[in-house]
């Protein structure tokens, strides 16, 4: 029996690519690519007081990590810049217990609770869509402990789509996307897992 339900990360440097010359006539709107991503996972070893963090980290980012127990205090931090990583991180002198891993890539922050030396308890699905766009024009969506599938799509004013995705269960995922190359207009992100839907509209 798995003591921890293990959570694929993904985090996505995104940005909206034009088309050359004459994008927004007819019948071809500007497309979102992405271009490059940091992916991680973090979950408890079995029958240990371990846990494992594994990242990939192409673009060779800050990564910090950060180690608090069940009063919030810090145990353990440090910074790394590794493209790969596969690191297992012994508590077994602070025993059983709820421990927090917090981890900052850039911009991106991600706060994670895993439980060692006891049964986990389900988390909720979570979902974060920022509420405006930032002087640069950019957002960022991202939402972790989903059970099922989860569709993200982003539509102009016309509902034309012009980025969706579909990741499987049991995942994080986190992706800025900017606008600032786009004309002015009104732009819908919506995020669907199940029947919930939560949508977000951007003036620019």
């Amino acid at each position: 029996m798995k003591s921890l339900v293990k959570d694929f990360s993904i985090i996505g440097v995104v940005v909206l690519m034009l088309l050359a010359g004459g994008a927004f006539a007819g019948n071809n709107p500007p497309k979102i690519k992405a271009e490059s991503h940091f992916a991680y996972s973090i979950y408890a070893i079995q029958k240990s007081f371990k846990f494992r963090l594994a990242f990939e980290n192409p673009d060779a980012e800050r990564v910090n990590v950060a180690i608090y127990d069940q009063s919030g205090k810090k145990i353990f931090g440090e910074n790394m810049s590794n493209t790969n990583l596969k690191r297992d991180y012994n508590l077994s002198e602070l025993g059983t217990g709820s421990y927090t891993i917090k981890l900052k890539v850039g911009e991106f922050e991600s706060s994670r609770q895993i439980e060692l030396g006891k049964k986990p308890e389900k988390i909720a699905f979570k979902s974060y869509i920022s509420p405006k766009l930032n002087e640069k024009q950019g957002f960022q969506v991202a939402y972790e402990n989903n059970g099922e599938s989860v569709y993200v799509t982003i539509t102009d004013q016309n509902g034309v789509i012009l980025y969706s995705e579909q990741t499987e269960g049991d995942s994080y995922f986190s992706k800025r996307f900017n606008l600032s190359e786009l004309k002015s207009g009104n732009y819908t992100v919506s995020l669907t897992c199940g029947d919930k839907t939560i949508e977000r509209s951007f003036s620019k």
